[in-house]
């Protein structure tokens, strides 16, 4: 599954997963389950996301977000997964941002 996760092999996902996948995205304003296939989980596998923050008139500034997620497998394959994301992390981020 590593190959999967780090994006270097994101199609070698229908290996590892049934046909149809429960996505548990855990957030606390807005929970929500996605119903994945094999061919949409190779297709949004992303472990850190990089972004910009653009600041107008001043320098862009890194903005990092990280996830985590736990697996539920079942006869060998994949049968859910929830994802928690670090919101807070993002949060903390924007806050020493605004007192810049």
């Amino acid at each position: 599954m590593r190959e999967v996760r780090t994006g270097r092999h994101p199609e070698h996902a229908a290996c590892y997963m049934a046909e149809q996948v429960a996505a548990h995205q855990v957030q606390s304003e807005a929970p929500t389950v996605v119903m994945r296939t094999k061919a949409d989980y190779a297709a949004h596998v992303r472990w850190r996301q990089d972004g910009w923050l653009n600041r107008p008139g001043r320098a862009r500034k890194p903005l990092v977000e990280i996830a985590s997620a736990v697996y539920q497998v079942q006869g060998g394959k994949i049968v859910r997964y929830d994802i928690q994301i670090d919101r807070k992390g993002q949060e903390c981020q924007l806050i020493d941002e605004a007192s810049d």
